[in-house]
């Protein structure tokens, strides 16, 4: 397993779940005009519970916000943040390309939303394990 298949598998799962609007990738500008959503990938740790290198074990989480015009209903938002999190439910097993399974460890969490770059910003927290 290695990071560039592991960010390939979130970016199909996310590219074929009818969210329709725009997707920045990571290290990608955001389309200028928002509706968008945004997807970070972060690697939080690594480990072998086996000692001798045959059984890694990746962990992070991947946050996508879905991100609209400030001042408008967080209604939109809310739901495309809704749609998100239900395409990576707990328990889905996805296969990397090159070897491992992503495991989605815990539901996933729209969580509380924030204003940036006068843009209101609806984060979705999914965490996993590639084995």
């Amino acid at each position: 397993m290695n990071e560039a298949d592991i960010e390939n598998a979130f970016k199909a799962r996310l590219s074929g779940g009818g969210l329709v609007w725009p997707i920045a990738w990571p290290n990608q500008n955001a389309p200028g005009t928002a509706p968008f959503i945004t997807v970070e990938i972060v690697s939080t740790g690594r480990t072998d519970d086996t000692l001798d290198g045959v059984a890694e074990i990746a962990s992070g989480f991947v946050m996508v916000k879905a991100v609209a015009l400030e001042g408008v209903s967080t209604d939109e938002v809310n739901r495309k943040s809704q749609a998100i999190a239900n395409l990576f439910p707990y328990g889905l097993r996805i296969a990397v390309t090159g070897g491992g399974t992503i495991c989605i460890m815990k539901p996933s969490e729209p969580i509380q939303g924030f204003n940036a770059d006068r843009k209101w910003h609806k984060p979705v927290r999914i965490t996993f394990e590639v084995t």
